[in-house]
């Protein structure tokens, strides 16, 4: 019996592996045979795992998916699955037990609380568009920088908390030139608004986020805590740590290198990395 059980494990780790992934335009008959073919897998990891990697949770965020996206999001729930910490909206339940799991609900109260406001995922951007303003943009920031280290919190999330930080930007400069009795509007092929924007992203590719507080301040905002962040010698430490193997150069090491070297710092690491 145990020899049975091995087999079949081995049996559902090769199936997952081999399956070819969801066209993204694949009909809901097509994403249900899908996600038939992942419960039949009775290890609940190893469900999940293929769900994840064949592309079914992925492809149910669709809107026309969303009765599936639910019962998707229920049961692997129920099998005490969690996953998608950032698809708070989409799949609120497996994102729950994902961010309890990654103590992700302390670090992240102010997005959290905006995602729970409009209804969205952990998508700043999201919030920019639906309304949100300069200084919760920032502060969303703030807990993405803050939370660098912590597990599956990635470059990508820090990119796009940055990103959202530079669309609201564009409105705060625009109130700013007003307050001192200036224009927004561009002139002669040249916007008012550029260099302003343009040395705000500086700051946001600095090293350790050089500068970018300087910035808030000078155009009103909430600055961020940037006081968890490790020092030198604890980022020279995890560099050398990741070039010899010692640690896997994972989300949460990415991320702190990310923010810590600047883009230009990390890139350049990421070619030493790499070996090219």
């Amino acid at each position: 019996m145990k020899k049975t059980m091995i087999l079949a494990a081995v049996a559902a780790t090769t199936f997952a592996a081999c399956a070819a992934p969801l066209n993204p335009k694949a009909t809901e008959a097509d994403v249900r045979a899908v996600y038939a073919q992942a419960c039949a897998i009775a290890d609940a990891e190893a469900s999940y795992r293929y769900a994840n990697t064949n592309g079914l949770l992925q492809v149910a965020l669709r809107k026309d998916l969303a009765a599936l996206r639910a019962e998707i999001d229920n049961h692997y729930a129920d099998l005490g699955q969690g996953g998608q910490w950032w698809h708070c909206a989409a799949y609120p339940r497996m994102s729950a037990i994902d961010r309890a799991a990654r103590g992700l609900d302390a670090a992240f109260p102010k997005s959290l609380a905006l995602a729970k406001r409009y209804g969205s995922d952990l998508y700043p951007i999201a919030f920019v568009d639906a309304g949100c303003s300069m200084d919760e943009a920032v502060e969303c920031f703030g807990e993405a920088v803050a939370g660098c280290g912590l597990a599956g919190v990635g470059v990508k999330y820090i990119e796009t908390n940055k990103r959202a930080v530079q669309k609201a930007a564009t409105k705060q400069i625009r109130r700013w030139l007003r307050s001192q009795g200036k224009s927004f509007v561009s002139k002669n092929g040249v916007n008012p608004c550029e260099e302003h924007l343009s040395a705000l992203t500086a700051a946001l590719n600095a090293p350790r986020l050089a500068g970018l507080n300087k910035w808030l301040k000078d155009f009103g905002c909430a600055e961020i805590d940037l006081s968890k962040l490790p020092d030198a010698a604890a980022v020279n430490a995890l560099k050398e740590a990741v070039l010899y193997g010692d640690r896997k150069m994972d989300a949460a090491a990415s991320a702190t290198l990310y923010v810590c070297l600047g883009v230009d710092g990390y890139n350049a690491f990421v070619k030493e990395y790499n070996g090219d």
